[in-house]
């Protein structure tokens, strides 16, 4: 990393835990379906990745209105999530970015079940008409373009991009051409949104949260999927109903017409 990139990263890595517990334990970025509950269940907590978040309050809502619990949702990077997951030991489901973290959750014992729901592409996006003509990987290290990244040890776009293109000998360059890092991909869209990048590399699936975006698509990153996957956490200590949220996510006329109606693909698929 640069200089610039490793302070970004010590400074957020230094103050991440303690903020997101406490985030966790006042209700930093939680989402509270509207209306009062109709199941007479207690609500569900659900830690989901950031790239999900547009897709899953509408899944939310729909839950609802068909009879289910309240689904209380803490936003955030992949691996923040599960930092948190890993201080708190609460909560009932997981839903990160990349199944590979939901794998190293089962692996260490704090996830009972999981279920494969969708996947997303990784692309590099700017702004509509884009500017600086950014058309390949080359164009995202020039001197005149400012890159924003999600960091690599928090969100899962940042590490399946550092694990693809160091298979290939390029992430260094791009590590080095990186202006930011940001903790969550939803960040690095916004810095381009509001220009203060000129590029930034996300899922294909948030496009339809940021019209003024567009795609490059960069070949070297092409077909690189992250498959979106739910687990229920061993914490939780309403299983049954966690699962029944989960199998909602999954069924035809449920979860699923909501996911695809967000663009994301199936869980089997990827741009090829």
């Amino acid at each position: 990393m640069t200089g610039r990139s490793k302070l970004i990263a010590a400074m957020g890595g230094s103050i991440l835990l303690w903020s997101l517990s406490l985030g966790i334990l006042i209700g930093t970025d939680r989402t509270h379906p509207a209306g009062s509950s109709t199941s007479g269940r207690r609500p569900l907590m659900l830690y989901c990745a950031s790239s999900n978040r547009s897709v899953i309050e509408a899944c939310c809502r729909q839950y609802r209105r068909q009879g289910g619990c309240e689904v209380i949702v803490q936003y955030g990077g992949s691996q923040t999530l599960m930092s948190s997951i890993e201080i708190t030991n609460t909560g009932d489901l997981f839903l990160p970015a990349d199944d590979s973290y939901l794998l190293q959750a089962v692996a260490d014992g704090r996830v009972s079940d999981s279920f494969a729901i969708a996947s997303m592409n990784i692309i590099a996006v700017v702004r509509r008409d884009n500017p600086k003509s950014i058309a390949n990987l080359d164009d995202l290290s020039r001197l005149d373009v400012r890159l924003s990244q999600a960091n690599p040890d928090t969100a899962a776009v940042g590490r399946l991009t550092r694990d693809q293109l160091t298979s290939i000998g390029r992430w260094e360059e791009l590590d080095r051409a990186t202006d930011t890092y940001h903790t969550s991909v939803t960040e690095v869209a916004n810095d381009v949104v509001l220009g203060s990048a000129d590029v930034g590399v996300i899922f294909d699936v948030m496009l339809n949260q940021y019209p003024d975006l567009q795609a490059v698509r960069i070949k070297q990153l092409d077909g690189q999927a992250a498959k979106v996957s739910i687990g229920v956490l061993s914490s939780s200590d309403q299983p049954d109903h966690a699962i029944e949220f989960a199998e909602f996510l999954l069924s035809t006329a449920g979860g699923q017409a909501i996911y695809r109606e967000f663009g994301f693909h199936s869980a089997e698929e990827s741009r090829p």
